[in-house]
């Protein structure tokens, strides 16, 4: 989906990767900053695996494909790059037990119950999905068969997809964002959508309530760091 490069006046371009030392640097230090250190979690937490590095050059690797989305799509590809980044980067030694459940309810002796866990790059559930693509298929953004997030014959396939194609996920992230912003009020994001839109739309990614609005503060400090690149580049 949205593989092919549009053109278009302020779309977001590919990053250069001469830059990819400083905007690291940036990250870094913003995310040491509210607490989230190069390696582990806060504090003496070591069950968080994925170093900042590894995150940052993890989203990285996949660029051209965020890139490509943003320009489709009509948003700022800083907007994606944050809750991919920032998943990766929390990912934490619970999520691959709670896969494991998921598939143990699918595939194995039916013992468990779990039919459904955030997933994948971008830590997507599979009723999120859903109903994220419902919405961009309503609004004629993207095609595709409307799906029931509550069967589980349609949960289980988005499911694998999100948890197997590292590009699936991806692509998912902007819809899900796109839902979001839908969902507390906001009108569809854009190449002029505010920060505090975009903050208010990142929170969203989370859920509701306290944590998500915590959520939406820290990352929006991420998108700043982003942007401070993004932005240049695309003036060039």
């Amino acid at each position: 989906m949205f593989d092919e490069p549009v053109k278009g006046f302020g779309l977001d371009v590919e990053f250069d990767m001469s830059q990819k030392a400083a905007m690291l640097k940036d990250a870094q230090t913003y995310l040491e900053s509210i607490n989230v250190p190069e390696t582990g979690g806060p504090g003496t937490d070591i069950g968080q695996p994925n170093s900042t590095t590894f995150s940052f050059e993890t989203m990285l690797t996949h660029d051209v494909r965020i890139t490509n989305l943003a320009r489709n799509l009509r948003i700022r590809k800083s907007l994606i790059q944050c809750p991919l980044m920032w998943e990766i980067r929390k990912y934490n030694l619970d999520d691959p037990v709670a896969d494991q459940l998921v598939k143990d309810h699918y595939q194995g002796t039916g013992i468990s119950t779990k039919n459904d866990s955030s997933t994948g790059l971008g830590q997507i559930f599979a009723a999120t999905a859903i109903r994220a693509r419902n919405h961009c298929i309503n609004q004629g953004i993207v095609s595709g068969p409307i799906m029931d997030p509550g069967k589980e014959s349609d949960l289980w396939p988005v499911w694998q997809n999100l948890h197997n194609d590292a590009n699936y996920n991806i692509s998912t992230i902007p819809l899900v964002l796109i839902e979001g912003a839908h969902a507390v009020g906001l009108g569809r994001p854009g190449l002029d959508f505010s920060e505090d839109d975009s903050r208010k739309t990142l929170a969203r990614y989370n859920g509701t309530g306290d944590k998500a609005e915590q959520y939406g503060r820290q990352l929006i400090g991420l998108y700043r760091v982003f942007e401070k690149y993004n932005a240049a580049l695309r003036r060039r």
